[in-house]
């Protein structure tokens, strides 16, 4: 929830807005005491993984009867990004109503369906696929795959043993990032049905407010995450910030995602927002997230203020480069 809960009326949204501004109330600042870095959950998974030998581990997420790999652990980043699949290809490669933490093996000719979702690297160094389906948290469905190089009954048995016996401690190290993965999607779903944003516009612009127009850069921030973090994980994880972002901007705000290294907000306002301390309180907002030195390099450009409809919707729906 932002700044200004729904239950307040929005006239009572406004004066608390043209009251407070000279504090850039903009944010939602308070903060939960467990809240953690984004990456200690995929370097707890990572950490986990390697002390037990196993190179090679993934977890696809189902959203929409889409999958995604979410926990990359060994594979190429471009694995990651032809990861998207349908449940429609896993049933019929699997077969229907598989059965919930039962592994099915993929090997020779069964394993070339499969092979599709990996880069030409990975292929080359998979001989069998292990797969099961299973439920992290909530989230029902979603999808645990381990490869092996050779087709080693001895490797085999070590790779599902150590996932087996270790379950109940990967779940737990799993269940944030999924859990957060989740609520990027169905805030980006929310965003793809909001087509029209002219009431939203007219409301705020007849009630005299202007829309300051911010546009966050991320090029050079994920250039230094990857620096600490896997590449796969850095990606994820500004999925993750772009959502924290969102939740905590006030409902008279847009934030959207443009594309994947651009975020663009509009934030309604009676006069310019003063942007050193928009970026300070930004910085505070993400700081239990994601590092002090990282924020740093999220370059926060303002593009102007205006009142016209046509100028704010050019600005919230064109991708800079």
């Amino acid at each position: 929830m932002g700044l200004l809960s729904s239950g307040i009326s929005y006239l009572t949204k406004l004066k608390q807005i043209s009251t407070a501004e000279s504090s850039c109330c903009t944010f939602s600042v308070s903060k939960d005491e467990n809240d953690l870095y984004f990456s200690i959950p995929f370097k707890n998974i990572h950490n986990l993984l390697n002390k037990h030998g196993i190179s090679h581990i993934g977890l696809y997420v189902p959203f929409n009867d889409n999958y995604n790999l979410i926990v990359n652990h060994g594979f190429d980043f471009e694995t990651t990004l032809q990861s998207n699949s349908s449940i429609n290809f896993w049933l019929s490669a699997i077969g229907e109503n598989p059965e919930e933490n039962t592994w099915y093996q993929q090997s020779a000719a069964s394993l070339d369906s499969f092979l599709q979702l990996f880069s030409l690297k990975d292929r080359d160094n998979i001989a069998m696929l292990h797969l099961k389906f299973c439920n992290i948290g909530k989230t029902q469905n979603c999808i645990i795959i381990a490869t092996q190089p050779n087709m080693y009954e001895l490797v085999t048995d070590h790779i599902l043993d150590s996932i087996d016996n270790n379950w109940n401690i990967l779940t737990e190290a799993f269940l944030p990032i999924v859990d957060y993965y989740i609520e990027v999607q169905k805030l980006e779903e929310t965003d793809k049905l909001l087509d029209n944003k002219d009431e939203l516009f007219e409301r705020c612009l007849t009630d005299d407010l202007q829309g300051n127009m911010i546009t966050i850069n991320m090029n050079r921030f994920i250039d230094e995450l990857i620096i600490y973090n896997t590449k796969a994980d850095s990606y994820i994880m500004i999925d993750f910030l772009f959502a924290e972002l969102k939740k905590a901007l006030d409902d008279t705000s847009i934030c959207i995602r443009v594309s994947k290294m651009c975020i663009k907000l509009i934030a309604f306002s009676h006069f310019k927002l003063n942007m050193e301390l928009f970026k300070e309180k930004l910085f505070f907002l993400l700081k239990p997230y994601i590092e002090i030195s990282l924020l740093e390099k999220l370059q926060i450009l303002f593009k102007g203020i205006s009142k016209d409809t046509e100028v704010l919707f050019k600005f919230i729906s064109v991708a800079e480069n």
